[in-house]
């Protein structure tokens, strides 16, 4: 407390005090505008997996997205634009809006061994009336109230009551993992999300452990010295997942070049607790696109089916 920081453009940071988790509270004071110069010298928060950093900012925002107090856009919604929110609706498909600020505790791991002991920052959200009349008309009438990302569901269930959305605003500290029971959601579209994440537990709520796969995708490196593949990282990284109580189904094996000893995946199966036919190789490939179709003539999509 008393450090104060000076981010140029006439705008400081005086921080006021250590809260958990690492926090801090800080007071800021800016001689023009405070959200335009953000604007100016800030960068767009983005997840892990998006390396290279934004040259436009609204490359990484929804269509519709209207309210400043979000620390992240929702993902799952970025692949929609306009044409296709029009060909939805001409569908007969229904389309509600609601509001959460999306906070940092959503990109917080879980560090706890029990997960009922993870404490959950607060979020701020808002369901209009007009949402809520349409969602509850929607299950009155036996239809299907699909959740756009976990933010929506999240904000759906914590409006929630007796099976019914209500309107309003309120701010939010609900941890949804299994078991749970879905009181407004009935279907989920969902993004990629990390290992140990409280969003993956939602995912897993959501669709039960019958309907969820993990697969791990590991490096089989190849040893020039020896001219052979090794297989003892990948049985490191799996002991190492066992120990967070995660279990493979599935083991994609990143490789540079063929693995030419099948001895090699039947190790990995040995040894990783999985089936033998569950090691799949990956090579490396010049086109990234050219991976799915790799996968797909490796039996990846056939396999997943039977697993499940």
């Amino acid at each position: 407390p008393g450090t104060v920081f000076s981010f140029g453009e006439g705008l400081t940071g005086e921080v006021l005090d250590t809260l958990e988790d690492g926090l801090r509270l800080v007071r800021f004071q800016c001689e023009g505008n405070f959200f335009e110069v953000l604007d100016k010298i800030g960068q767009m928060p983005l997840p892990p997996y998006i390396h290279e950093p934004l040259r436009e900012n609204e490359r990484y925002q929804t269509v519709y997205a209207e309210h400043r107090g979000s620390a992240a856009a929702p993902t799952a919604v970025l692949h929609f634009t306009p044409e296709l929110l029009e060909e939805v609706q001409q569908k007969g498909i229904g389309v509600a809006r609601v509001t959460l600020h999306v906070g940092l505790g959503t990109f917080r791991p879980v560090k706890v061994e029990d997960v009922t002991q993870h404490h959950m920052h607060s979020e701020w959200c808002c369901v209009s009336q007009e949402t809520a009349d349409a969602v509850n008309e929607t299950k009155r009438r036996g239809g299907r109230v699909v959740s756009v990302g976990t933010t929506s569901c999240r904000t759906l269930e914590s409006m929630a009551k007796d099976g019914r959305l209500l309107t309003g605003t309120r701010d939010t500290d609900i941890f949804i993992d299994p078991p749970y029971e879905f009181q407004i959601v009935d279907a989920l579209i969902t993004n990629f999300h990390l290992p140990e994440n409280t969003l993956i537990m939602l995912v897993s709520a959501f669709a039960g452990r019958e309907n969820t796969l993990y697969i791990h995708v590991t490096l089989v490196p190849y040893l020039k010295s020896s001219g052979e593949h090794k297989s003892k990282p990948t049985q490191h990284s799996v002991k190492e997942l066992q120990s967070f109580g995660i279990m493979p189904d599935i083991i994609v094996a990143r490789c540079d070049r063929p693995v030419d000893d099948p001895s090699i995946f039947r190790k990995i199966a040995l040894f990783c607790n999985v089936k033998e036919d569950c090691v799949i190789e990956n090579l490396t490939l010049p086109v990234l696109y050219e991976a799915p179709i790799m996968l797909e003539e490796a039996g990846l999509a056939k396999i997943v089916l039977r697993e499940l």
